[in-house]
Formats: C-alpha cells, structure tokens, sequence
C-alpha cells in the first residue's frame, strides 16, 4: 500500500519533456530517472513520491532541480524520499520551510535552504554517507565543514571541534 501511495501519475505541460501532476514538474533525466524541477501549486505541505509514471513509465525519483521551490513562500513543510540523490542550488530558497530532513541518499547539494528565514532545524536521515546534522545545524559528515545554520534557530550555537571550513551560504 505504501509503494501505491509513493507512485503518481503525471499529464504533459507545454514545455517538451516536462510533466506535472500535483503541482509538481518533472523531467525525465538522460539517465532514466526523473527530477523535480518546479512547482506550481501553493500548498502549505508537499510529499515528493519516490516514483513517477510518465507515459506509462515509472522513474524514480532522484533529483530536485536548480530553483525548483523557490520562492514558494507557502511551502511549510517538504517531505523527500531517500531515493533523492541530489538537490540543486537553491531548490528551496525563500520558502517557510520550517524543518527540513536530508535524504539519506543525498551526496550533492549547495545553496539548497538559501533565505529561508523560517528554518528552525535541519535533520539527516540515518544512512546518510555525506552528511550530519548536529543540534539542527548541517555540516560534512566528518563534521569538518559547517553547511547550513538555520535562519530561525534559536539558542547559542557550539561549532564542533575539527570543523575548519565553512560553505559560502552557511549563515546566509
């Protein structure tokens, strides 16, 4: 049952390749995946399925795009499946996001949460082979980058000891 509720159907748009089903767009990547890479609705909580079926053809699910949720500002709460692998520059920029889980599967992303000045806390998924969280902030998973600080964490911050870089956007 829980497969079932993973998997949505999708209906064409007029761009060539692309393809929407609740609110959200997809393509069909070269590798036979499929990425998120926009959304058109304005709900308050999005669930990203796992699998997709376009023309009868199911994908999984394995990227967010460049920009795909920016802006979005009603978008609260985003739940991502662990087939996510990547999830491109600022993909969720200027949302209201509040908490936000890395998938397990994610090795790339940058600039991901860029202005999102409801993000109170960020998570990881256990299995994750690139990333840790620690008291709600986003670091390398050898802890010797500090990634993302959320806008709206709240309290005194104690940086880990072995931490020596900081990415560009991680207090931004």
């Amino acid at each position: 049952m829980a497969a079932l509720a993973a998997m949505v159907c999708c209906i064409p748009i007029s761009e060539a390749d692309t393809w929407r089903s609740e609110g959200l767009v997809y393509e069909v990547l070269e590798d036979g995946t499929a990425a998120v890479t926009g959304y058109t609705g304005d709900s308050v909580a999005i669930s990203v399925p796992e699998y997709v079926t376009i023309d009868g053809i199911t994908y999984s699910v394995t990227s967010i795009g460049d920009y795909a949720f920016e802006g979005c500002s009603s978008l609260v709460t985003i739940e991502l499946p662990d087939s996510i692998t990547s999830i491109g520059s600022h993909a969720f920029g200027d949302t209201s996001i509040i908490e936000f889980r890395v998938p397990s599967g994610v090795t790339d992303m940058t600039s991901v949460l860029y202005d999102c000045g409801s993000l109170e806390s960020i998570t990881v998924s256990e299995g994750s082979t690139a990333f840790a969280a620690v008291d709600g902030v986003l670091y390398s998973k050898d802890l010797s980058t500090l990634i993302r600080v959320p806008q709206a964490l709240e309290g005194e911050m104690r940086i880990p000891d072995g931490v020596v870089a900081c990415d560009v956007d991680a207090l931004n």
